[in-house]
């Protein structure tokens, strides 16, 4: 039986904290902190060519760490609200959902709560941002080598020259664009819909 507009609080609670968040906190970040053209060219002698250079890079290292860290930042919300709201539907079974990964946890979410990640139409987004996820709260690993074969798109700004030559894709090169966090944010929102929050307010 489909879930009714407005039942869960829970939900709706979910729905609207990571609208604000984006809203208030991810948007203007995101505008206030815009990354510039890559940095090339090779040696200069000249000191301010060289402080310019310098600060650039420096510039755009920190936008695109931050993109990569609000990635996790939304995809830590929506675990821990994910967690929260299936355990609330079934608390005996609260030590298997804290253990559980995320192919288990789709599967408790359909048996306890009765809908699917396909039935709010957010399962391909929702697997993506997983993997970010723990791409970025662990580094180096399996978790960056299972995104990188996934979504190599991440990491296409790097010279052709280094992708053919068989560069190991590093966390500190993948690059999240705005478009994509705010593709997960709706993916969220529209899971929670589904879940019974009452609207999907626009981005």
């Amino acid at each position: 039986m489909a879930i009714q507009e407005n039942s869960d609080p829970i939900a709706l609670g979910a729905q609207a904290d990571i609208h604000r968040f984006y809203g208030k906190v991810i948007h203007p970040a995101l505008v206030e902190f815009t990354p510039g053209p890559d940095v090339t060219g090779g040696v200069t002698s000249d000191l301010d060519t060289f402080l310019d250079r310098a600060q650039a890079h420096t510039h755009n290292a920190l936008c695109w760490e931050m993109r990569r860290t609000f990635g996790l930042t939304i995809g830590a919300m929506f675990e821990r609200q994910l967690r929260f709201w299936i355990a609330n539907g079934a608390p005996e079974r609260r030590n298997e959902i804290e253990m559980s990964r995320l192919p288990n946890l789709k599967l408790l979410i359909e048996k306890i709560r009765g809908i699917t990640l396909e039935d709010a139409g957010v399962a391909e987004d929702i697997d993506e941002l997983w993997m970010v996820t723990n791409a970025v709260r662990h580094g180096e690993g399996p978790s960056l080598r299972d995104l990188a074969n996934a979504v190599p798109r991440l990491w296409t700004h790097l010279p052709t020259s280094v992708l053919e030559g068989g560069h190991t894709r590093l966390i500190s090169d993948m690059r999240l664009k705005d478009t994509d966090l705010q593709r997960y944010t709706l993916a969220v929102m529209k899971f929670w819909w589904a879940a019974g929050a009452s609207s999907i307010p626009g981005l």
